[in-house]
């Protein structure tokens, strides 16, 4: 015979097999009739293995003989959610008696029941309300008529609850809305765009204080705090991120934001070569380029402080940079470290730093730098290991096989050497 198991969610099911030794004599070909009950007779269960996970907080198992919800539909929802729930009572050993008007259903504490209704002895209907503060995890449903309380064999599961954010972007100059602008809920991958209007709506927030991070051609990176509640739509202010250029026909403007928004830090070949260039000349003089004789718009060059005039490159280096990232050429972490360690006289023992050194040493300035990303001094770090077309949300985990297009490699190797130089 075939034994089933049910959660209501997943099923399982068992052939299991009876041997009978000793049958009592009869005549002809009279069927066999093997009875076993009570179903809880323990020579019954003493012959059967059962293997699973045991969850301790399951609720207490039924005494023999007691009235049994046998279904629940749905077996679980989220905080803050309103349900339709469909009960159904056994109609055989363990039959209930629900009776309208004297049957009373509860689901424990943090959900209400809106509305029961009985529509036979072994069948009923619920709207319950699952507050938001509902306490995670399974519980036992009971439905009371009379003397007789039905117990639930499947638990009843609490799920921790989600929210929706929304918002809009608007330049704080202009008034104008921001579109195609990048918001991401940090330490996941749930994101949104803004559309033509600058809105965004983001679904499945996770529920608690959560950072925004908010990404846009020519305007600052903010990163917003909100606070979600389950399944509720918070609606926050308008964010007005400042502009890095000064007219609405200036070209890209030199700004982390608007560099990695163009495809600095992303390893998918760009075509266009004039534009490639021009994006090469504005990412290196982000970190502060000293000779490439080229100014913003505005005749300024930005941050020039952060590599000490060490980290030079001429128009023949952004040509050859530019042909490199058109053919969509990486390294990686392991190989450049490499051959750092190798050209590089090492004080003390002589000895270089192992690869295990030098991934937690990176990985400790990659953290402080996604600390704070928009602080000018962070742009090199975040400009060698972001990856994309948007400014991660989290700071990458760094390995050997972590890979940088040639304009990292180059900003990499030159800063390392730019460290080693400075006295």
């Amino acid at each position: 015979m075939t034994v089933s198991a049910t959660d209501s969610y997943s099923t399982v099911r068992k052939n299991v097999t009876i041997t009978v030794n000793d049958v009592p004599p009869g005549s002809g070909t009279t069927p066999l009739t093997l009875t076993v009950d009570p179903a809880e007779s323990p020579n019954f269960l003493a012959t059967q293995r059962i293997t699973g996970r045991v969850n301790s907080s399951a609720p207490a198992q039924p005494a023999q003989k007691t009235a049994l919800i046998t279904g629940l539909d749905p077996a679980g929802g989220e905080q803050g959610a309103t349900l339709s729930v469909i009960l159904t009572g056994d109609a055989g050993a363990y039959a209930t008696h629900f009776a309208t008007g004297s049957s009373a259903l509860s689901f424990g504490d943090g959900i209400t029941i809106n509305k029961f209704t009985v529509t036979g002895p072994t069948t009923a209907t619920a709207e319950i309300l699952i507050a938001p503060a509902a306490s995670i995890g399974i519980r036992q449903v009971t439905i009371t008529t009379g003397s007789e309380t039905a117990l639930s064999v499947n638990a009843f599961n609490v799920l921790k609850g989600k929210s929706s954010v929304t918002g809009r972007l608007v330049d704080p100059a202009t008034g104008q809305a921001i579109v195609g602008a990048t918001i991401v809920i940090q330490g996941t991958n749930i994101s949104a765009t803004t559309g033509t209007d600058g809105s965004f709506s983001i679904e499945g927030a996770p529920v608690g204080e959560q950072n925004l991070i908010v990404t846009s051609a020519n305007h600052e990176v903010l990163v917003v705090q909100v606070n979600t509640q389950p399944n509720t739509t918070i609606t926050i202010d308008d964010l007005k991120p400042a502009s890095t250029v000064f007219d609405a026909s200036a070209p890209p403007s030199v700004s982390l934001g608007s560099v990695v928004g163009r495809g600095i830090t992303s390893f998918t070949p760009l075509t266009d070569k004039t534009g490639l260039k021009k994006l090469l000349t504005d990412a290196v003089l982000l970190v502060g380029g000293s000779e490439l004789g080229i100014l913003d718009e505005y005749g300024n060059q930005v941050n020039p402080e952060v590599s000490d005039g060490l980290l030079n490159i001429k128009a023949q280096g952004v040509d050859r940079l530019a042909d490199s990232m058109m053919r969509g050429e990486t390294f990686s972490l392991a190989d450049l470290l490499f051959s750092f360690s190798q050209s590089m006289p090492w004080g003390g023992s002589g000895i270089p730093p192992t690869l295990q050194q030098w991934l937690e040493s990176l990985q400790e300035m990659v953290n402080l730098a996604w600390n704070d990303p928009m602080n000018q001094e962070n742009a090199m770090t975040v400009l060698i290991f972001n990856n994309g077309r948007n400014l991660l949300p989290d700071p990458p985990k760094l390995s050997p096989a972590t890979r940088l297009n040639h304009l990292q490699a180059f900003l990499f190797t030159n800063s390392l050497f730019a460290y080693m130089k400075t006295p």
